[in-house]
């Protein structure tokens, strides 16, 4: 039901979704995430692909009621923890969510630091000892984080862990404000393995990181991701080094490095090295400001102070007020320069010695990428504390 201003309309339809019996080819599509499948044996879909709702009022008022339901279990994003129970509220509380079904999903509910959240899983091997293993993550990352943003609890977020129906790809996943889902190749083992953890990290961060442009929802979150990974405590300080190192190889070799940041954003769904680009390029540049916070105040540890800048307008981001947070920490025309040079005109980064955090270098591979290198464990694990 939704309810503009003119009066009440009411939706009313069956939902039918499946996939070709050859579909899945070995490798898979990340993109699968998007893709609704739903039938008598699952069900999943993001709601966009599903509600007809106002594109321009968020604030509507609307309601969801199942008139008939699936002979499995089911999740809603939007109504965590209620199943398909009728839901009231608004516009935005259901225009970007999930829907998961199966008959082997579970809804366990966690409490972090007194607070209830949810950990959902539908898993096919080993569930005792994967579920376990994504409580203690989730406990841990998620307490470490809520505790850097100092946030007040506004509810449950919801941990969201689906497997794919056929498609093998390794995993990929959305973040929203109340929740992640990943979806993952149904034959894994081991859910938590490090690059699945690390992927979840950043889904999390999301949270947070969800508003502006490419660089700094997406970039920035990358480098929270290797940041929050060593300061939770899940990782030793090296691992920022082997995570961002990921990020300076993909930025060099990409047949794009240096697009400018207009042509990137215009052609960000068109190839796969125009998306993970802007990733790239945006934790490149959070990184050097990191190491420019730290040259001009003798601070070793920028990435508190810089988000603690931006918290104020992080749902109404824009670059503008970017520039005018940074400047109350750092060089104005300085940062200006830096920011037209990087960003807005794509060039390579220089990452010289006096502009790097303490207790690392940049070095080069044979094939030429830049490499981040710990040169002082000790000096480098200020950055975390």
């Amino acid at each position: 039901t939704v309810i503009p201003e003119h009066g009440e309309a009411r939706f009313s339809y069956v939902v039918r979704c499946t996939l070709p019996a050859d579909y899945g080819s070995p490798g898979g599509c990340l993109w699968d995430v998007f893709r609704p499948d739903i039938d008598d044996a699952m069900l999943f879909t993001r709601t966009e692909n599903l509600f007809a709702v106002p594109a321009d009022d968020d604030e509507t008022p609307v309601s969801v009621t199942w008139e008939s339901v699936p002979d499995y279990p089911v999740f809603c994003l939007y109504n965590a923890g209620k199943g398909t129970e009728r839901f009231e509220g608004n516009v935005r509380d259901i225009a970007w969510s999930v829907i998961a079904g199966d008959p082997l999903l579970t809804v366990d509910s966690v409490m972090v630091d007194g607070n209830l959240h949810y950990l959902v899983t539908a898993l096919r091997k080993n569930a005792e000892m994967n579920k376990a293993e994504l409580t203690d993550y989730f406990k841990t990352f998620y307490s470490a984080i809520s505790s850097f943003w100092g946030d007040e609890y506004d509810g449950p977020y919801s941990m969201l862990f689906f497997p794919f129906r056929r498609n093998t790809w390794e995993a990929t996943g959305n973040g929203f404000t109340n929740g992640f889902v990943s979806r993952y190749d149904a034959t894994a083992d081991t859910i938590l393995t490090t690059k699945r953890r690390d992927l979840f990290t950043h889904e999390v961060g999301h949270k947070w990181l969800n508003n502006g442009p490419v660089w700094f929802p997406e970039g920035f979150n990358e480098m929270q991701t290797g940041y929050q990974l060593v300061a939770s405590g899940l990782e030793d300080p090296t691992y920022f080094a082997t995570y961002f190192n990921i990020a300076l190889a993909g930025l060099y070799h990409s047949p794009y490095r240096n697009a400018p940041d207009e042509e990137a954003e215009e052609k960000f769904w068109d190839d796969g090295d125009y998306i993970w680009l802007l990733y790239w390029r945006g934790y490149c540049y959070a990184f050097h400001l990191a190491g420019v916070y730290e040259r001009e105040t003798g601070e070793p540890n920028a990435w508190k102070p810089m988000m603690q800048a931006v918290k104020p307008f992080i749902d109404d981001f824009t670059a503008e007020k970017f520039l005018d947070a940074m400047a109350g920490l750092m060089d104005r025309e300085r940062l200006e320069e830096d920011y037209r040079t990087y960003i807005v005109e794509g060039k390579d980064f220089e990452f010289l010695p006096e502009d790097l955090p303490s207790g690392c270098a940049i070095i080069h591979r044979e094939d030429g990428a830049p490499q981040l290198v710990v040169t002082d464990t000790v000096a480098f694990a200020r950055h975390f504390e």
